[in-house]
């Protein structure tokens, strides 16, 4: 028989039920026609107090486990906030039968708190209130327990099926407790045993648990926030102040999602080697505690000098203390621009970074240049150890940087080195960067990974200023130099204004303009035009001081331009004879007479040779008084055609002058093109007057040829070089 309430009954009422009827005798119900009950509190509102994990109307799947034994079943629990437990409850079947004693247990199985439950019901939830409230601290495991002797109640893998906390009260998937007998319930479960405590929350407090950078600090990156972190989240209204020499800092203060963080991120650089004060006030909890003002200051790093730089001066870790404990050796690879020493050792130190740290300098095939222990750390921040001898360290030149953390927890920005990073006069190259060794002992770190940076730095003093030449064009003494060329210097480092630039050729100077480069190194001449061939250029560059104030002497160099390029002529040239072998075998001495209009040289005597033709073939140079003027042989001759042999000394001729070329052919054979030189024959400045010209002498071992015969070409010919192009 089943009533059926036309509306939910209402919630914490004592409710009586009663039967009657008949049987199909006609007998009457006499006995259990009669029974009552109490309907289930509503659910509290989420979040206050008295709480509990279960409401009232939760039910258990399992009403009663057959297992008939004695155990203490209980569930592992925290709360959010402090506060005091007042008791524990559980839900108890009809054959779970009495007596029952609950327990709360601190997490290592000291008992807080115990009775017995009284007034219990046939079922249903029941409840032990405690002589004396526990207290109890947030964030801190209890068991809250009770010991039956079989026929429990449970929601079989209840805990692991979902979150069943229930704020400020909190669970694990493994939160279920039990033993066998009657000791601690150390044994876990995820098994729901139906087991819950009442829990009041303590009056609210608030306090601040952490601030970054902390009071006092010195030598605080210019690039930090300012952070302060409460114990509890915190409502609208606060304060953030941050001043300077009275002054204040421009900045956005913003409260993270969990509502426990402020963050006052500063709009530019914090001033330098300045002490900054933090105010912050109007500071109220979300459960109304109060925070009176708080104040601290802290001093930050003084600005970069050549005399004291650093590669990650204000630059923070995205990562302050990575969650790695195992020892490590940790740096940076980096090289100067400028040569100077390192004079100290620096790294960024998070929460963890514990033990003695000791810096090094390394070269890059692994021998330790320098070793300092690190003394005096601040908790946090950047930490420096000056070297006790500095070490000289050359532009361009690379090192490695690193200290050992003997317990890891080291500071990271992975990708870092994705690219080049520069500051001031140090590099670190972009790739491979970002080094580290583990072994307790450390030692050069040769491996990288995720081009991480690991916040290991030097403190770098930049040497003297000084200026040297690294390069000339053209080079001192250069020969054969282009017309074309723009004469050029450059500098070990950039230059200023007020410098000179001058050139000249052959002692006159050379019309144009000089330019220095975008980078400031280099000082390039532009002539007005081609500089002259042949010509000795000297340069002079003078007023040259470096950007820092370094003075160069004035640099004078010189260098040769090509010579001017001269064309030789010939008469002949591309010209062949109709009888390239006359038939005439008799030795003789032939040639042509001819001139030039300019002044220049022969270099060469030419002939052409036809089969036959054979034997010594000597050439001569003849004036017009007949006095030979040169003589060659010819030798390494081809079968046929032109041959040419170069005179000792080229023979300088006189415009105008009639001179003659000859050879002789010792057994005849020569090459023959009859009235060929009837008319003049002009090929640039030399000219072949026509008519009697075609000059011969028979008889052996020849002489000046003083005869012609129908004004025949005998091809004989010279090499001239006119003196100018």
């Amino acid at each position: 028989m089943t009533f059926t309430p036309s509306a939910d009954l209402a919630g914490f009422v004592t409710y009586t039920a009663t039967l009657s009827g008949q049987d199909s005798g006609g007998t009457a119900i006499s006995t259990g026609k009669t029974w009552s009950f109490r309907t289930a509190k509503p659910p509290a509102a989420a979040g206050v107090c008295p709480c509990s994990l279960y409401d009232e109307d939760a039910t258990p799947t399992v009403l009663q486990d057959p297992e008939n034994a004695q155990l203490t079943l209980g569930v592992r629990f925290r709360a959010d906030v402090a506060g005091r437990v007042t008791g524990v409850k559980f839900y108890k079947g009809v054959n779970n039968a009495a007596p029952h004693t609950g327990t709360l247990w601190s997490a290592n199985g000291s008992v807080l708190a115990q009775g017995t439950f009284t007034d219990e019901s046939t079922s249903g939830w029941q409840t032990l209130t405690f002589a004396t409230p526990v207290e109890i601290q947030a964030n801190t495991d209890y068991i809250a327990s009770y010991r039956t002797n079989g026929y429990y109640s449970a929601t079989p893998n209840a805990f692991a099926s979902s979150d069943l906390s229930k704020p400020p009260l909190r669970v694990t998937s493994t939160a279920g407790a039990y033993a066998y007998g009657t000791g601690f319930p150390a044994a876990t479960s995820p098994s729901s045993y139906m087991v819950d405590v009442v829990f009041e929350k303590g009056a609210p407090t608030l306090t601040m648990t952490s601030r970054s950078p902390v009071p006092g600090a010195v030598e605080v990156p210019r690039a930090s926030n300012v952070v302060a972190s409460f114990s509890s989240a915190i409502s609208p209204g606060y304060s953030v102040s941050v001043t300077s020499g009275g002054q204040p800092v421009q900045g956005t203060t913003t409260l993270g999602n969990s509502g426990t963080t402020l963050t006052f991120d500063p709009t530019s650089l914090l001033p330098a080697a300045a002490d900054v004060t933090v105010t912050i006030s109007g500071v109220t909890s979300t459960e109304g505690a109060s925070l009176p003002t708080q104040t601290w200051t802290f001093r930050t790093r003084s600005a970069e000098t050549p005399d004291n730089q650093t590669l990650f001066g204000d630059v923070v870790p995205a990562v302050e203390a990575q969650d790695d404990a195992s020892p490590v050796e940790v740096g940076t690879v980096f090289s100067p621009t400028r040569d100077g020493r390192v004079t100290a050792i620096r790294f960024y130190k998070g929460a963890g970074n514990g033990g003695t740290h000791v810096g090094s300098l390394w070269n890059m095939a692994g021998q330790r240049l320098a070793q300092v222990t690190f003394a005096n750390e601040t908790a946090s921040g950047w930490q420096q150890a000056t070297l006790s001898s500095p070490v000289e360290v050359q532009a361009g030149v690379s090192y490695i940087v690193s200290y050992l953390a003997p317990q890891g927890r080291y500071a990271t920005t992975s990708q870092f080195f994705a690219t080049a990073y520069s500051a001031g006069d140090l590099t670190a190259p972009a790739g491979n960067n970002g080094r580290y060794l583990y072994g307790a002992a450390g030692g050069f770190p040769q491996y990288a990974f995720g081009s991480t940076n690991y916040f290991a730095d030097v403190v770098f003093q930049r040497a003297g200023p000084t200026i040297s030449v690294t390069e000339r064009n053209p080079e001192p003494g250069a020969t054969e130099v282009a017309t074309s060329v723009n004469p050029s210097i450059t500098f070990s480092t950039g230059i200023a204004s007020g410098w000179n630039m001058s050139v000249t050729a052959n002692g006159s100077s050379v019309a144009g303009s000089a330019a220095l480069s975008s980078d400031g190194r280099t000082l390039r001449f532009t002539p007005s035009a081609a500089l002259p061939a042949g010509a000795t250029v000297s340069v002079t560059v003078s007023g040259v001081v470096s950007t820092d104030g370094a003075n160069l002497p004035t640099q004078t160099w010189s260098f040769t331009t090509v010579p001017p390029v001269v064309t030789e002529v010939s008469l002949f040239t591309g010209v062949t004879p109709q009888n390239a072998s006359t038939f005439d075998l008799m030795p003789i001495e032939v040639g042509t007479a001819f001139t030039t209009s300019v002044a220049g040289s022969v270099t060469a005597i030419r002939f052409y040779k036809g089969s036959g033709n054979t034997g010594t073939h000597v050439g001569s140079l003849w004036n017009a008084a007949g006095t030979r003027i040169a003589q060659v042989t010819f030798t390494n001759e081809t079968a046929t055609g032109w041959q040419q042999a170069t005179l000792a000394t080229p023979v300088a001729l006189t415009p105008g002058a009639v001179y003659v070329v000859s050879y002789y052919a010792p057994n005849g054979r020569y090459s023959s093109t009859p009235a060929a030189l009837t008319q003049s024959r002009t090929v640039g400045p030399l000219t072949a007057p026509g008519g009697a010209n075609g000059r011969y002498r028979y008889g052996i071992g020849g002489g000046l040829p003083n005869r012609s015969w129908n004004s025949t070409n005998y091809f004989v010919d010279v090499r001239f070089r006119p003196a100018s192009p």
